[in-house]
C-alpha cells in the first residue's frame, strides 16, 4: 500500500553536536601538544645541564653590555660585586661561573639571573635591605638558579613550546600558549625557588659561619597566600617556614648581621 510520507529530515544529521565535536578536537590537539611538550622538554633539560659555562656565556654575552640594565649607583654596584666575588672566592664554595653584579634603578626589592653569569639588583632590594646578610641571602639565591641552570631551562621549554605551537598550527594564538606554558610551568618553577632558597642558606653559612638575616628579605613581599597554583613563587608565608625547618634540621647558627 502506497504510503505519502515526506522522507525523514534527520536521515543526514549527526547525532552529535558540531560545537562538541570542535571541543573534543581542541582538548585531543592540546593533549598531544602538551604530552610533546614535557618530552621535549625534558629533553630540553638535558641537553642545557649540558652546556658548558663557556657556551653559555659566549651565547648570552650580548647580555653583558649593559643594554637592558643601568648602574645608577657606582659605589653601591661596587660593593655588590664585591660580596658576591669574595662569596665566589670562598674555599667551601666552588662555582664555574664569573658573576658580574649589575644595579638598575627599579624600585622593587628583587634580583634576577640571566643566562651567562649576570644578576641585575634592582636599587628597592639595597634600599629596603637592613643589612649585608638579608642582600647575601638573594644574591645566593640568584647564584643557585645558575648552579642548578634553572635560567637555561626556562629559556629551553620556551623554545620548545613555541616550535610545538607552530608546528600544530596555533603560533596565531599566543596568548592561549603563553597561558599553558604558564600553568604547566607553575609547579616546576615554585620547586626551583624552594631549592634556590635552601642553597642560598647553605652558602650564608658556608660564607659567615651562620644564617641570620636568611629570612629578612621576605618582610619586603607582599603575602602571597592565594592562588600559589598560578604563582610561579611559593606563599611568602610557605617559604619562611620551608627555610626555617630546614634551619632548624641543619642545626645552623645565628650571629649578629653586618651592615651593608
Amino acid at each position: 500500500m502506497y504510503d505519502g510520507k515526506l522522507p525523514d529530515d534527520s536521515v543526514n544529521v549527526t547525532g552529535k553536536s558540531p560545537l562538541k565535536e570542535l571541543f573534543t578536537m581542541l582538548a585531543g590537539l592540546i593533549a598531544i601538544v602538551a604530552i610533546l611538550y614535557w618530552l621535549a622538554g625534558y629533553a630540553i633539560n638535558y641537553a642545557v645541564k649540558n652546556i658548558s659555562v663557556k657556551q653559555e656565556q659566549k651565547l648570552f654575552s650580548f647580555l653583558h653590555a649593559g643594554q637592558r640594565v643601568s648602574d645608577v649607583d657606582s659605589e653601591a654596584t661596587r660593593r655588590l660585586q664585591k660580596l658576591i666575588d669574595d662569596a665566589a672566592a670562598a674555599s667551601c664554595f666552588q662555582t664555574p661561573y664569573h658573576f658580574v653584579v649589575s644595579l638598575s634603578d627599579s624600585n622593587v626589592s628583587n634580583a634576577f639571573a640571566f643566562p651567562g653569569g649576570l644578576i641585575v639588583v634592582n636599587r628597592g632590594l639595597i634600599d629596603k635591605a637592613e643589612s649585608e646578610n638579608e642582600i647575601f641571602f638573594v644574591l645566593g639565591h640568584e647564584i643557585a638558579h645558575f648552579q642548578n641552570r634553572d635560567h637555561l631551562e626556562g629559556i629551553g621549554r620556551r623554545f620548545v613550546a613555541t616550535a610545538l605551537a607552530h608546528m600544530a598550527g596555533l603560533s596565531d594564538s599566543q596568548e592561549m600558549i603563553d597561558l599553558i606554558v604558564n600553568l604547566s610551568e607553575k609547579r616546576f618553577s615554585q620547586a626551583q625557588e624552594k631549592d634556590a632558597d635552601l642553597y642560598a642558606v647553605d652558602l650564608m653559612n658556608c660564607y659567615y659561619g651562620h644564617v641570620a638575616g636568611a629570612t629578612d628579605f621576605f618582610r619586603h613581599l607582599p603575602e602571597q597566600n592565594g592562588y600559589a597554583l598560578l604563582s610561579t613563587h611559593p606563599a611568602t608565608r610557605e617559604r619562611i617556614e620551608n627555610i626555617e625547618a630546614y634551619i632548624a634540621r641543619k642545626g645552623y647558627p645565628e650571629k649578629e648581621r653586618r651592615p651593608f
